[in-house]
């Protein structure tokens, strides 16, 4: 069942992902469940006009590049060495626990938050983390705030010095570089290789 406004943000919720809405239209999906990507994610993500932004997840053969689809789906949040174990690669498992917050959605907002906990590949808890998410819609335009806050209650843990750390985005294959995408950093920077 859909829960949220008709010409604003809804959603539907399912086993293992929520269907996000806008106007009625999918906007984006968030998968707290996936036997193959071990950590949540959101993928499928759209303008409010429709526009596909991130990777077709799955890649959709002949049309998207398929490297690495288990690791780059749209959106996601992991890291190369949490004391020791590798998020990033889907060694370790970031497990959804519960929603600490419901999803809720209003005209030009939605709003969740999640707890999840960071598994290392002999399944032992390293350390927990509670995500929070607001989705906010401005005249055409939309924007996701993920905050994450990482906490242990049994010992320290570490995040290793590793390339792969922190927020990943797989574009949409029409906005590569190489078809003809810029990549513009907040200091001026273009392309991928400068920034």
């Amino acid at each position: 069942a859909q829960r949220g406004e008709r010409d604003g943000f809804a959603f539907v919720k399912q086993k293992d992902r929520l269907q996000i809405l806008h106007a009625g239209k999918p906007l984006a999906e968030y998968v707290f469940r996936d036997p193959e990507i071990l950590r949540p994610y959101f993928s499928n993500l759209k303008t409010l006009s429709g526009l596909q932004v991130t990777r077709n997840h799955p890649p959709v053969p002949g049309e998207d590049a398929a490297d690495h689809a288990t690791m780059h789906p749209g959106l996601w949040l992991a890291f190369g060495d949490v004391s020791g174990s590798d998020f990033w690669r889907n060694r370790g498992t970031i497990q959804h626990l519960r929603f600490l917050e419901k999803p809720d959605a209003k005209k030009n907002r939605m709003t969740f938050s999640t707890e999840s906990e960071l598994l290392s590949p002999s399944r032992n808890v390293i350390c927990k983390v509670v995500n929070r998410f607001v989705l906010q819609g401005h005249g055409t335009d939309w924007s996701l705030i993920w905050d994450a806050t990482f906490r242990s209650s049994n010992g320290g843990f570490t995040f290793g010095d590793q390339e792969e750390m922190g927020f990943g985005a797989r574009v949409a294959t029409p906005l590569t570089e190489k078809e003809g995408g810029v990549i513009l950093s907040s200091a001026g920077k273009r392309t991928a290789r400068a920034t």
